[in-house]
């Protein structure tokens, strides 16, 4: 009889044993999940106020976690994966866990009973500074258990300012965004208001942007070393961070000057074709640079039968369905409710998702396998 250490060499490198049943019910709870809302969107969200709406799917979605959850949880402290971590994790996750189901029941009762009470841009406020009290919560103590334990400590040089400022920048910018929302908000257009928050956005990437980009190319992240130069790397982080930039910069002026003109529909297709503007000038350098570039050895990257392929039927598939969304925004939206709307999107986004999962899975299968085979031939 082989033993647990035989065992468990048998599955690294691929699932463990029982990871593909879970895998199969979370994907039959997932799609139920989203027939549910879909059919919900269609026949019944109309009767009930929009924050109604929205604390009945908060809470189809606690019932999923709460399917899910447990199920996940009990696979990974019996694979071993969970029962490596350092002392002090498990109670961290279980004090995550409460803190986080009791957001969400915070979220769903004040949505169904108090947020009628109060405008659009007041609960939005409410909203964040209840996740603000959570990462509150939440933040110090996986901190102090990261340095405890010695995983911040073996951090790369610069890592540990980067965090400090990143933390400092990323709070300031949520109390920026809770008062102006709690108390500015009401006097500007729901698009003014959206254009302010894109540049307050613009700011903070501004700063933690350069900081970060230049320590990710530098060094590597698992060894503190200097990073191996990864050949086209630089230039094609250079060029998404320009046209990222300018994009957001051409959103900002849209919402400011035209977006009034014209109704919400016509307004979200307009920025989903300038998305699709920028996915094409994108799309190619990273997908060119990803296929034949390893990420982690920074050489060529052996080539994988059936992944080319795949790739290009992937970039079709959403492309296509992007141009449907941009059409039915524009041409058909209108002669429907919001909700209507919704389904009749979520529908063509479940049609896109079973179409990638039959294709992309069987591959994840075969190449899987293919990999167990090498490494029992190299243990041999």
């Amino acid at each position: 009889m082989r033993g647990k250490s035989e065992e468990c060499k048998d599955w690294k490198g691929g699932m463990p044993p029982g990871g593909a049943a879970r895998v199969a019910v979370s994907i039959v709870v997932g799609v139920g999940w989203l027939i549910f809302l879909i059919l919900f969107l269609a026949f019944y969200a109309e009767d009930f106020s929009v924050y109604w709406n929205l604390a009945i799917v908060f809470a189809s979605l606690l019932v999923m976690c709460t399917i899910l959850g447990p199920m996940w949880a009990y696979w990974g402290i019996k694979t071993g994966r969970a029962r490596k971590k350092p002392p002090g994790g498990a109670a961290k996750v279980a004090v995550s866990t409460v803190v986080g189901v009791g957001w969400s029941i915070f979220l769903i009762l004040f949505l169904a009973f108090y947020a009628e009470g109060f405008s659009i841009y007041e609960n939005l406020a409410i909203v964040l500074a209840s996740l603000l009290v959570v990462g509150a919560i939440r933040g110090p103590m996986w901190a102090y258990w990261g340095i405890k334990t010695g995983r911040a400590r073996k951090k790369p040089p610069g890592l540990a300012p980067r965090v400090a400022v990143s933390t400092v920048v990323g709070c300031g910018w949520m109390i920026f965004l809770i008062v102006f929302l709690a108390f500015y908000a009401e006097g500007f257009s729901v698009y003014r208001n959206l254009a302010t928050i894109l540049v307050s956005l613009l700011v903070m990437c501004a700063i933690l942007g350069p900081m970060w980009a230049s320590w990710g190319i530098s060094v590597d992240a698992k060894t503190g070393r200097a990073r191996k130069k990864r050949p086209g790397l630089a230039l094609r982080t250079a060029v998404s961070t320009v046209v990222g930039c300018g994009w957001l910069i051409f959103f900002i002026l849209f919402l400011v000057f035209y977006a009034e003109d014209f109704s919400i529909y016509r307004n979200l297709a307009t920025i989903l074709v300038s998305l699709l503007v920028v996915g094409a000038i994108l799309g190619p350098i990273w997908a060119s640079w990803g296929i034949t570039i390893d990420k982690k050895t920074g050489r060529a990257r052996k080539k994988r039968p059936g992944l080319a392929l795949r790739t290009a039927v992937s970039t079709v598939v959403g492309c296509g369905w992007l141009i449907f969304f941009i059409l039915f925004l524009v041409f058909y939206a209108e002669d429907f409710s919001i909700y209507r709307n919704l389904a009749i999107i979520l529908v063509s986004l479940l049609v896109v998702v079973v179409i990638e999962v039959a294709m992309w899975a069987p591959w994840a299968m075969k190449t899987g396998r293919a990999r167990k085979k090498r490494m029992r031939k190299k243990r041999r």
